[in-house]
């Protein structure tokens, strides 16, 4: 299977599995959250577990879409059906924000920070690599 189908299905469904197990009371009151999350471990862990899941699955998504989108414009080696697969990636947290907006946040500020982490490393080896080259 195609990691990047894999990754949205995972990050779309770890992510709506997050959403749904934590406490969406309206209005949000921090103390009654954090009594919820004490009072109910299993609960907290499982939602922390699919949202480890649904960052990595979308940062791995959001890393592929930067990527794709700088080889399109600089060298053209990218199908462009690719990089519409990888942008699907908007699509997703769109529908995650229609189910709650602050745990989708959280999610999407995860996610970006995490792929711009891996995305600025890479660069750095590349950049390292080619003055390596022009030294030997």
């Amino acid at each position: 299977m195609n990691p990047k189908l894999m990754s949205i299905f995972l990050g779309f469904l770890a992510g709506l599995l997050f959403i749904r197990t934590l406490p969406n009371k309206k209005p949000f009151e921090i103390t009654e959250f954090l009594l919820e999350l004490i009072l109910h471990p299993v609960q907290f862990f499982l939602a922390m577990l699919f949202f480890f899941i649904s960052f990595l699955a979308n940062a791995y998504l959001l890393k592929k879409s930067f990527e794709e989108t700088y080889l399109f414009l600089k060298k053209g080696g990218v199908k462009w059906h690719e990089l519409l697969l990888s942008y699907t990636v908007v699509f997703t947290f769109y529908l995650l924000f229609l189910q709650s907006f602050w745990y989708t946040i959280s999610l999407l500020l995860f996610s970006i920070i995490y792929s711009l982490l891996s995305l600025e490393f890479k660069i750095k080896n590349e950049v390292d690599l080619k003055k390596l080259n022009r030294k030997l």
